[in-house]
């Protein structure tokens, strides 16, 4: 009877545990109705039902007989079941999708199935074969583990991917680490050529390549190189860790590293003196040296650091403090702008010491008293004289002598705003080029540089924003005016010579000032704020210097009508004096300028008011030119800056000869040669007005009036040729009703008056002359005919039945005169005026200097 009862008990036992499936099938699921037919790619949602029947507690959803999509169920009886999951498909093809409901603990499992749904997908990717890079051909030693850098890109449509690599040639044999893997490593046996093939296969394509490796006989070993760390400050008998670390070739091994103590008063325990990352503890105060040894079985390497002990434990790390809410803009008003910081530790570790760390340097230091983890606080109050952007920390610090432990608040930004300061941001600097600009490289380093005039943003309506600056290495602002007597602006034009006079108040005779203060400083451009800072041409000029800090800005004294006070400058050292500091004065007040430019038109007589001039002047240049270069140098002392000292000089050889060029020109960087305004409509002289040689079209009744004549004159009088540069007009000079000229040749005609320019009559913009004669820059239009003289290297524009003949630089002559440049090592080129171009001049001067367009 026991014998039966252990029977029944085996046979229930095999039952409950050995049988394969003790659970119960559920019902079977239905796959709801769906549409059959899509376009790659695809998009749809596969659902099911089982409607009643025994529960499941897992179902799969099967693509072609993967699962691709399983989850979990809560059975509920004989309750129905659902359950539903979206699929994302690129390819085309035909696909069945199955639903498998299971009962089951995962590791036994009942299923049922529903009936296949399969799905077509018209389109889609078709496969392309595998992008296969071996990587770059390589060197490398005998025995040496060398990096294979293979990849391949692949488009998923064609799977398993599979990469190998082949030995194609070589001397000897080669090991890999993982030959299936397009990135691994490989070693050579032997010294040689060798060609390794990578190949990936996406089941469909095949695609290989090929990387050259040479193999080189294995390098000679060389010694390790120990490092023991930077020198270290610790405390007695705590733990202190030490950072050495060596380099090695791996050339022989094993290697082997230690620490030993070489000094110090006390026993020094290492927690493994063998490992170059390890600890130590000092057990007397003192200074201890330790050594780092390397040896790499052949060579031994040492390396040392100092060990500074100290009986003090490390104070504890403060809590983080708080900047409390600051006023994130602030203007500077009687010459400052108050800043207070205050700050806030709301709990944790005190500290000792509090600093305020402004733009990263420690402007305040303050004691403080700690009181376990209550709350702490401090403020300062900062005054700032500058316009900027300041950024502020307050740092919490627990100090202990030498030792210190810190907590930085986060930053808090002010922005401090002179309102009658300069702009501290490009704002919308650099400008793109405009017009016919194009973009050059200034190859050859010579200068090329044009005058930009106050006057016009009035009726040409251009700004500092139209200067190409990005083609420019300077640019000579016309013009500063000097207080004093100043007859030939009264007679040329009384409403700016009141303008001036007003200026002028409370100023003494030949101070410099600023001429159309409106115009300079108070125009409004886009960044400007109204009562907030520079604002008009000079604030522009000051964000157009923050965006190009290459570009010179150089403002020029002086011009036609305002050079009468220079008369008296030049030969009375009083006044030479009040121009030179007030001159001086003038850049400390708009730093953005980078020296001074005397347009002295001209020394010795010939200028617009013709009392003026005396035999004196030649010299009275030369001193000028003298002390300032001593004012400028002292101003550089004062603020770390270098400065330019340039005059435009007249091009006539009678008007250039009378300066004392011997002395003059030592100071000097730069010598503008007005090679222009030979000739105009001021008389019916017919002539080239921006000639570079003699013309034999007419005889001229002033001698060396052409622009080599003057070059030549001045490196005659040794003038290094590296400071002098040549003028190119950007505008024409011209006459009407010319009579009694010979067909070929209007220069042997008479002219009747000047023509009818758009500023003034006898002048017209070169940008305008393009526009209404030219057909582009090498051609006539509208009756005209280009005209070139190829003596003179001068162009004209002629209407014969007009009898209007315009004299102008063009492009084709500018090229010849910085390939004039350029052949007696002379310093560059400069243009009046920037606003009467429309690019093509600007381009031709970087043209003729041989510069390439970027």
């Amino acid at each position: 009877m026991k014998n039966e009862v252990k029977l029944s008990r085996l046979l229930l036992w095999s039952l409950l545990f050995l049988s394969p499936n003790l659970f119960a099938a559920p019902g079977t699921p239905n796959i709801a109705w769906m549409p059959t037919q899509y376009d790659a790619p695809a998009q749809f949602t596969v659902t099911w039902n089982m409607w009643w029947g025994e529960n499941g507690n897992r179902w799969y959803l099967l693509e072609n007989g993967s699962t691709i999509h399983s989850g979990d169920l809560t059975p509920n009886g004989n309750n129905s079941q659902t359950g539903s999951f979206n699929v994302n498909q690129s390819a085309g093809g035909q696909y069945e999708y199955i639903i498998k409901l299971c009962s089951g603990n995962g590791a036994s499992e009942s299923c049922t199935q529903s009936a296949g749904k399969t799905i077509t997908i018209s389109g889609g990717a078709e496969n392309q074969p595998p992008a296969v890079n071996a990587g770059a051909d390589a060197s490398t030693e005998v025995n040496v583990a060398t990096p294979l850098n293979g990849s391949y890109a692949d488009d998923g449509l064609a799977t398993p991917v599979t990469a190998s690599w082949q030995v194609v040639s070589g001397a000897g044999a080669v090991s890999f680490v993982n030959q299936n893997q397009a990135a691994t490593q490989a070693t050579f046996a032997s010294e040689g050529a060798y060609v390794l093939r990578l190949t990936v296969s996406d089941t469909e394509f095949t695609v290989s390549d090929e990387v050259n490796v040479t193999v080189v006989a294995e390098a000679v070993n060389q010694p390790p190189v120990a490092n023991a760390g930077a020198d270290i400050n610790a405390s007695v008998n705590q733990l202190t860790q030490l950072n050495g670390s060596y380099t090695d070739d791996g050339k022989s091994s094993p290697i082997t590293e230690s620490w030993t103590k070489v000094s110090g008063p006390g026993v020094v325990v290492f927690t493994d003196a063998a490992s170059g990352s390890t600890s130590a503890t000092f057990d007397a105060v003192g200074n201890y040296v330790l050594e780092y040894s390397v040896n790499d079985s052949e060579f031994t390497h040492t390396d040392q650091v100092a060990v500074t002990v100290t009986d003090a434990l490390p104070p504890e790390q403060p809590g983080t403090p708080t900047i409390g809410w600051t006023n994130g803009e602030v203007e500077i008003q009687n010459g400052k702008a108050d800043v207070t910081i205050s700050w806030n530790l709301w709990w944790g570790a005190n500290g000792n010491e509090w600093r305020l760390l402004q733009n990263g340097e420690v402007v305040h230091t303050a004691a403080l008293t700690s009181n376990g983890s209550s709350a702490q606080s401090g403020s300062h109050t900062v005054s700032l004289t500058q316009a900027g952007t300041y950024e502020f920390v307050v740092q919490l610090c627990n100090v202990s002598g030498t030792q210190e432990a810190c907590s930085n608040s986060a930053s808090t930004s002010v922005n401090v705003i002179d309102i009658n300061g300069w702009p501290t941001t490009p704002g919308d600097y650099p400008h793109p080029l405009k017009q016919h600009n194009e973009s050059y490289n200034n190859t050859s380093g010579k200068m090329v540089a044009a005058y930009f005039v106050e006057w016009g943003i009035y009726g040409r309506n251009y700004h500092v924003a139209d200067i190409p600056a990005e083609n420019l290495t300077h640019i000579f602002y016309g013009f500063v005016p000097i207080c004093g007597p100043n007859e030939s602006l009264r007679q040329a034009n009384p409403s700016g010579h009141s303008a001036l006079v007003k200026q002028c108040e409370g100023k003494q005779d030949y101070e410099v000032v600023i001429h159309d203060k409106y115009a300079a400083l108070e125009k409004l451009y886009p960044g400007d704020v109204d009562g907030k800072g520079v604002a008009g041409i000079f604030g522009q000029l000051h964000r157009m210097k923050l965006a190009n800090p290459d570009i010179k800005i150089i403002p020029s004294v002086g011009g036609w009508t305002l050079s009468d006070p220079l008369y008296e400058i030049g030969i009375n050292p009083a006044a030479r004096k009040i121009f030179i500091d007030s001159m001086i004065n003038y850049l400390r007040d708009y730093p953005f300028f980078d020296g001074i430019d005397i347009d002295w038109e001209f020394p010795g007589g010939g200028g617009a008011n013709p009392d003026l001039g005396t035999p004196e002047d030649g010299a009275g240049f030369a001193d000028l030119m003298i002390e300032l270069r001593a004012a400028l140098d002292q101003l550089s002392a004062e603020t770390g800056r270098t400065y330019e000292l340039a005059a435009a000089v007249n091009a006539g050889l009678e008007k250039i000869s009378r300066i004392d060029w011997e002395r003059a020109h030592q100071p000097m960087d730069h010598i503008n040669v007005m090679a222009y305004d030979y000739a105009g409509a001021w008389n019916n002289e017919l002539g080239h007005q921006a000639l570079l040689y003699e013309s034999d079209l007419y005889q001229n009744t002033n001698v060396g009036f052409y622009t080599d004549a003057a070059i030549q004159h001045l490196i005659s009088r040794n003038v290094p040729p590296g400071k002098i540069t040549v003028g190119v007009a950007m505008y024409g000079r011209g006459w009407k009703d010319v009579t009694g000229a010979t067909e070929g040749n209007p220069f042997t005609g008479t002219g009747n008056g000047p023509i009818k320019g758009s500023w003034e009559d006898g002048i017209e913009d070169y940008k305008a002359l393009e526009e209404n004669f030219m057909n582009g820059p090498s051609a006539g239009a509208n009756g005209f005919e280009l005209g070139w003289d190829p003596i003179a290297k001068a162009e004209y524009l002629w209407n014969s039945t007009t009898g209007t003949l315009i004299s102008l630089d063009t492009v084709r002559s500018t090229i010849e005169k910085g390939s004039y440049v350029n052949q007696h090592n002379l310093g560059g080129v400069f243009a009046w005026e920037i606003d009467a171009d429309n690019g093509r001049i600007l381009n031709a001067m970087h043209q003729g200097l041989g510069h390439p367009k970027k």
